[in-house]
């Protein structure tokens, strides 16, 4: 188990340097499409990328994307796409596939092989997982989120850690709450 996250770990930190020469570092919005159990992952990710990386991020459920979002896809538009292999896998690749159409850059982070995807569109980016469960594969998603932001970061100049607006809520919340009530 060990030396399969190690391998992991490694593949990863090769992987995000070409997902961001795919999606171009001059990004202001990136949306995380997951379903099921990796929408945790799309979610946290989105908070991550905003703290990290000081872009906006959007948490999208893959089931609502038809209902409205679909409409803001074009060329500029960014994506990354959760679709471990599971029940609603097919669901997914049909939507990351029709994206492109319209224009999209994606990255597809999965544990599918090429071959189970068919024809891989060039607006998309395959980022691989070695999870083999869909319950499981939003600890490796979050490893991917967390170096995706680093190298942005370090892209941009960016001090990982360090906030513009605020202190960590953590170490202490008098001052917000001082400030509010004034």
């Amino acid at each position: 188990m060990v030396e399969r996250f190690d391998s992991f770990m490694n593949v990863q930190n090769n992987v995000i340097g070409r997902v961001l020469e795919h999606l171009g570092t001059d990004m202001s919005y990136v949306a995380l499409l997951a379903r099921g159990p990796s929408f945790a992952t799309a979610y946290l990710g989105s908070v991550l990328i905003k703290e990290i990386v000081n872009i906006n991020a959007e948490p999208i459920p893959q089931g609502e994307f038809r209902h409205g979002p679909i409409e803001s896809v074009n060329p500029d538009y960014r994506a990354l796409m959760f679709a471990p292999m599971g029940r609603t896998f097919d669901l997914n690749i049909t939507l990351a596939k029709e994206m492109c159409q319209y224009g999209a850059k994606m990255v597809l982070i999965t544990d599918a092989i090429a071959e189970q995807l068919g024809q891989v569109p060039s607006g998309l980016f395959l980022a691989p997982l070695d999870a083999g469960n869909e319950f499981l594969s939003p600890l490796q998603e979050i490893i991917f989120i967390d170096y995706f932001c680093c190298r942005l970061a370090e892209s941009k100049s960016l001090p990982v850690g360090a906030f513009r607006q605020f202190h960590k809520v953590t170490d202490n919340e008098d001052g917000l709450a001082a400030s509010v009530l004034k």
